[in-house]
């Protein structure tokens, strides 16, 4: 308990510090801000577009899949904020050396490299994913059940953990390559398929998508699981216990290959 304790006062400090490194630069914090909301707008015009055109997209009705972009911002809204910007400094740590101060810290490595720093410019992005949920959950019938908002809560969570160890098995290649910018970007363009409905990849080459990232890569059940709860309803209670099964898994394996990695560093002063 007070290990739990004494992270938690640590974490607390961190999003303080962040908060306070963003407010010193308050004008390129409204730019950053204001272009995340330009992105949003743009995204929103583009869907209003596609169903101005047809009533459903694999059975998903305009507010349906409303709830599934607004979940997506959510989920990478989250991670972007919290913890990608550690992500991104690790590669700078491992070819300046700085990781070996990391390192040698009185705590879990993988907390402090990858909860350190924050982006709160990117917080937006789930306050615009909550007002574009709420707004499609009244044009659409009826309000979900208690049980389909607890679901939601605990898939959508299931959905970051996913993704934050996606992008710590990537991030940890740094270790080996230096300079891993592209294979780091990877997450953003993975992470692209959780914007779709899982029903839209079919046929000859969509079968094949859907089986490699819902059951390899699992970014399809992390957004898709928690929107079609709360939109439609507990439809297929296997895959909310297979979303929850996948981030079990995929956070420990993630848990391995940093320590495997970590193991293969090798020291600046080595």
């Amino acid at each position: 308990m007070n290990t739990l304790a004494h992270y938690a006062r640590l974490y607390r400090a961190f999003l303080r510090i962040g908060l306070m490194q963003e407010m010193s630069f308050r004008g390129n914090f409204l730019i950053r801000v204001g272009t995340e909301l330009l992105w949003f707008v743009l995204l929103c015009v583009f869907y209003q577009v596609i169903y101005s055109k047809t009533n459903s997209i694999e059975g998903w009705s305009k507010f349906q899949y409303l709830v599934l972009v607004g979940t997506h911002f959510i989920a990478t809204g989250v991670v972007e904020t919290f913890f990608m910007p550690g992500f991104g400094d690790l590669a700078e740590k491992v070819r300046t050396g700085k990781l070996d101060f990391a390192l040698a810290k009185p705590v879990d490595e993988q907390f402090l490299l990858t909860m350190q720093m924050m982006d709160w410019a990117t917080f937006t992005n789930v306050i615009y994913g909550l007002g574009m949920i709420v707004y499609s959950l009244v044009q659409l019938d009826g309000a979900p059940s208690l049980v389909a908002c607890a679901v939601y809560v605990v898939t959508l969570l299931a959905g970051v953990a996913i993704f934050y160890s996606l992008m710590t098995m990537l991030a940890v290649t740094a270790v080996w390559l230096i300079r891993n910018q592209h294979l780091y970007e990877m997450w953003f363009y993975v992470n692209v398929f959780a914007r779709f409905p899982p029903e839209i990849f079919e046929g000859g080459l969509g079968s094949p998508l859907r089986k490699v990232f819902t059951f390899l890569i699992p970014v399809l059940v992390a957004v898709a699981v928690p929107a079609e709860t709360l939109s439609k309803g507990l439809l297929h209670p296997w895959l909310t216990v297979y979303s929850l099964v996948s981030a079990i898994v995929f956070l420990a394996l993630s848990r391995w290959v940093f320590r495997w990695a970590l193991r293969h560093y090798r020291s600046a002063s080595s």
